[in-house]
C-alpha cells in the first residue's frame, strides 16, 4: 500500500516518525486514496470498508467510478478540479455492496508517491445529516408556498421545491377535488404554452395513475408507462399525498440524469409526509369556500326563483308576523283583494275580515298557534267592501313568521249552499220514496200472504176430503143401522169416538191453517226440523194428489209435535220461516208439473228437504226434479215481478218476497242453484243456541 510503504522506507532511514500506517488503518474516520486516471482504489482503511461493507481486498479491487452513482464524465470533471487544488471538498453519492446509498462528503488532497500522483481522502457519511436539512428547508419552503393567494403559485413553489432537491427536468403537482377530479394548477412538461392540467378519475393511468390507484410510490427508471398521448420520459417517480388514509394530491417527476435512486424517494416521501397536513387544511378551507359560495349562489337562486313563483303563482300568497301584520304578499293578493301591495304591506290581516268572519277567523287563528298549520274557508272583505269566500292554508315557516296558501272559494261555497239545500230536499225525497216502498213491500207481502193462504186453503180442502167423506159414511151407515134397530150403546160408543176423532182432527188442522198465518210479534228460538215437518203435515195430502213426495232428511223430532236434539235452533220468527219455505216448496211443485207437461213424462215428482246444523249456522236446501233454472236467469229469480212462468200463473213476488223474509228479517242467505235433476234452493241461518237460553 502506498502509505503503508512510504512509512516504512522512513523507517529503515532510521529517522524517526509518527506510525502513519497505523493511524489510518484504525482512524474512526473514513479514508481512501485512488489514481486519479483510472480512479481505482489504491488503499482504504477499516471504516472505509465498514462502511463500503467490502473487504479490503475487494475495496481496493473497484474504481470510484463503480462506487459513485454519478455519470462518469461528472465524477472526472470533478476529480481534475481537486487536482488543480480548485477544490478540496466534494459530496456526492456512493452505493454500497447492499445496494444501499450513502451521502458522502470528501474532504481531498493530492500526494506523490514513487512519482504517482494519487488522491488522498477523509470522508464522512453525511446521509442523516444532509436529510435533516432536507427535511428541515422543505418544511420552510413547503409551508411558505401555502402563504401565497393563488393555487397556481402555491403548486409552482410546491413542485419547484421538490424539483430542486432532487434535481428533476420536470413534473407536476395537483390536489384531488371534490368531485375525484386530479387539478394539476402547475405543469413543468416539454409541451409549449400548457401550465396546467385535469384528470377525471376514470383517465388516471399510465404510472402516475397507478400511484393514485394503488395509493403507495411507483418508480420507473426503465420502460416507463406513459398513459396514451402524453409526452414519454426515460424515467419518472410518482408519489400520492394521503393523510389518515384521505388521497388528497399526488407528486410526480420525471428526467432525472441518471435516474431516480432510494435517496430520491427518500426525500419525496419526507416532503409528501410534510405536505399532506398542510393539503388537507387547505383543502378544507378551499372546500369549504366553494361550499360556502355555491350554497350563497344556490340561496340567491332560490330566493330569486322563490319570488318568482310566490310573484306569479295563481293563487294568492301572504306572509305575516305573529301579531297578523302583513308583510309579503304576490300579485294575485294584490288582485282579488283590489288593494296595492303597498296598501297591503300597511295593513293587518284582521282589516281583511268583514265583522261577520271574525269569531271564524279568530277560531282558526288559535288553531294555527297551537299546532303551527290550519286550512280553512273564511269569508274576507275587498277594498270595495264588496265579500268574498277564500280557501285558506296557513303555515307556520319561521318563529314569527307565517305563510297562507289561498284560492277563492265563493263559487264552492255558493255550491255547497245550493248542494246543501239540494241534500236536504232529497233526504225528504229518500224518506218519502223510502216510506212508500216499505208500504209497497208490505202490499206486497200481504198479496204474498193472500195468495198462499188461497194455496193453504186449497191444502186444507185436500185434508178435509177424506176425513169428511169417511164421516158422511158413518152418518149414512148410523142411519141404516137404525132403520134396522141395530143400534145399541156399543155401536153409539163406537161411532162416537170414530166420529169425534175426525171432527179433531180437522180441528187441528184449522189450528195449524190459524198459527201458520197469524203474525209474529217476537223472536224466537224455533227448530227449523219440527217447523219444516209441521208444514209439510199441512201440504203432504195435496202435493199427493199432484203425486209430488215430500222427502224431510236430518234430525227429525222424535213426535210430531216434539223437539228434536237442540242442533237445528233457530232464533227468529218461526212464521216468517214456514212461509220462506212453503213458498220454495210451492215453487217446487210448479216446476215439476211444468217438467211433467212439457216432456209428457209419467214419472213422480220428489221435493227433498235437507236440514244440516253446524256450530254457527242451520242450512235449509230444498231440491226438486223440475225443470230447473235457465243459467241465465239465476240471477234475475230473485227480482220483484221476474217470473219464468206463463202469463197468468206467476206474480213473480214470490222468490222476492222469501228472499227479503231471509236476508232482511233473519240475517241470513238465499241462493239458487241446479242440480243434475233439477233446481236447489239454500236457505243459510245463524244458529239461535240452546232452548234454555230464551
Amino acid at each position: 500500500m502506498i502509505l503503508l510503504n512510504s512509512t516504512e522506507n522512513e523507517q529503515r532511514s532510521g529517522e524517526s516518525a509518527p506510525d502513519y500506517a497505523h493511524i489510518f488503518r484504525h482512524a474512526n474516520a473514513c479514508m481512501l486514496t485512488f489514481e486519479p486516471e483510472t480512479t481505482r482504489i489504491t488503499d482504504a482503511n477499516e471504516a472505509a470498508c465498514r462502511l463500503y461493507g467490502y473487504s479490503i481486498e475487494e475495496l481496493t479491487s473497484k474504481r470510484i467510478l463503480d462506487l459513485t452513482i454519478s455519470k462518469p464524465e461528472k465524477t472526472l470533471g470533478l476529480i481534475g478540479r481537486v487536482l488543480e487544488k480548485r477544490i478540496d471538498t466534494v459530496t456526492t453519492c456512493h452505493r454500497d455492496s447492499s445496494g444501499g446509498l450513502h451521502h458522502l462528503e470528501f474532504h481531498s488532497s493530492v500526494f506523490t508517491a514513487d512519482g504517482r500522483s494519487y488522491v488522498f481522502n477523509i470522508f464522512h457519511d453525511i446521509t442523516e445529516k444532509t436529510l435533516s436539512e432536507i427535511d428541515n428547508r422543505l418544511h420552510a419552503e413547503l409551508m411558505n408556498s401555502f402563504l401565497m393567494n393563488d393555487e397556481s403559485d402555491i403548486f409552482r413553489s410546491i413542485l419547484g421545491v421538490i424539483r430542486k432537491e432532487i434535481s428533476s427536468l420536470h413534473g407536476f403537482a395537483g390536489y384531488i377535488d371534490i368531485d375525484g377530479t386530479l387539478v394539476c394548477p402547475s405543469l413543468v412538461f416539454p409541451e409549449k404554452g400548457k401550465t396546467s392540467a385535469s384528470f377525471p378519475r376514470e383517465k388516471w393511468s399510465g404510472a402516475w395513475g397507478e400511484a393514485l390507484n394503488k395509493r403507495k410510490t411507483v418508480v420507473e427508471n426503465d420502460c416507463v408507462n406513459i398513459p396514451q398521448g402524453h409526452t414519454p420520459f426515460n424515467n419518472c417517480i410518482a408519489v400520492p399525498v394521503v393523510h389518515k388514509n384521505l388521497l388528497l394530491g399526488e407528486i410526480v417527476l420525471a428526467e432525472k440524469e441518471g435516474g431516480f435512486n432510494e435517496l430520491d424517494v427518500k426525500i419525496l416521501n419526507k416532503a409528501v409526509m410534510l405536505l399532506a397536513p398542510a393539503l388537507k387544511g387547505w383543502l378544507d378551507a378551499k372546500f369549504f369556500h366553494k361550499e360556502l359560495m355555491e350554497r350563497q349562489r344556490a340561496l340567491e337562486y332560490s330566493e330569486n326563483k322563490y319570488r318568482t313563483y310566490v310573484n306569479n303563482a295563481p293563487i294568492s300568497i301572504f306572509i305575516s308576523d305573529h301579531n297578523g301584520l302583513i308583510v309579503e304578499v304576490n300579485k294575485e293578493a294584490c288582485r282579488i283583494t283590489g288593494y296595492s301591495e303597498k296598501e297591503l304591506l300597511s295593513m293587518m290581516v284582521v282589516d281583511l275580515w268583514p265583522p261577520d268572519s271574525v269569531e271564524n277567523a279568530r277560531k282558526a287563528e288559535e288553531v294555527l298557534f297551537e299546532e303551527g298549520i290550519v286550512s280553512e274557508t273564511l269569508k274576507f272583505m275587498r277594498k270595495n267592501k264588496e265579500t268574498f269566500f277564500m280557501r285558506i292554508s296557513v303555515v307556520k315557516i319561521a318563529e314569527n313568521r307565517y305563510i297562507g296558501f289561498c284560492q277563492d272559494a265563493t263559487s264552492t261555497v255558493t255550491l255547497e249552499n245550493e248542494l246543501k239545500k239540494m241534500n236536504e230536499s232529497l233526504k225528504e225525497q229518500v224518506k218519502t220514496e223510502v216510506e212508500a216502498r216499505h208500504r209497497q213491500e208490505q202490499i206486497i207481502q200481504e198479496q204474498k200472504k193472500l195468495a198462499d193462504m188461497g194455496q193453504m186453503i186449497n191444502a186444507i180442502a185436500h185434508q178435509w176430503r177424506q176425513p169428511i167423506n169417511a164421516l158422511g159414511l158413518y152418518v149414512q151407515d148410523a142411519h141404516e143401522c137404525w132403520k134396522r134397530g141395530l143400534i145399541d150403546g156399543e155401536y153409539m160408543n163406537t161411532f162416537s169416538d170414530t166420529s169425534m176423532g175426525i171432527i179433531r182432527h180437522i180441528s187441528s188442522t184449522i189450528d195449524d191453517f190459524r198459527l201458520f198465518f197469524a203474525p209474529d210479534k217476537k223472536k224466537i228460538h224455533y227448530d227449523a226440523v219440527k217447523e219444516v215437518t209441521e208444514l209439510a203435515g199441512l201440504i203432504e195430502v195435496q202435493f199427493a194428489a199432484k203425486h209430488i213426495d215430500i222427502k224431510i232428511n236430518g234430525a227429525l223430532p222424535q213426535s210430531g209435535h216434539g223437539t228434536s236434539d237442540g242442533k237445528a235452533l233457530v232464533y227468529g220468527y218461526a212464521g216468517e220461516f214456514k212461509q220462506a219455505v212453503i213458498n220454495i216448496i210451492y215453487n217446487a211443485a210448479d216446476a215439476i208439473e211444468s217438467a211433467a207437461q212439457n216432456n209428457k213424462r209419467n214419472i213422480r215428482g220428489e221435493i227433498n228437504v235437507d236440514i244440516r246444523s253446524t256450530e254457527r249456522s242451520v242450512t235449509v236446501s230444498v231440491s226438486d226434479n223440475g225443470t230447473g233454472i235457465p243459467e241465465e236467469y239465476l240471477l234475475k229469480i230473485f227480482e220483484p215481478y221476474f217470473t219464468t212462468k206463463e202469463e197468468g200463473k206467476g206474480t213473480g213476488i214470490g222468490l222476492y218476497m222469501t228472499k227479503l223474509l231471509i236476508e232482511q228479517h233473519m240475517d241470513g242467505r238465499l241462493t239458487a242453484s241446479n242440480t243434475g235433476n233439477g233446481a236447489c234452493f239454500t236457505i243459510n241461518l245463524p244458529r239461535g243456541g240452546a232452548l234454555d237460553e230464551e
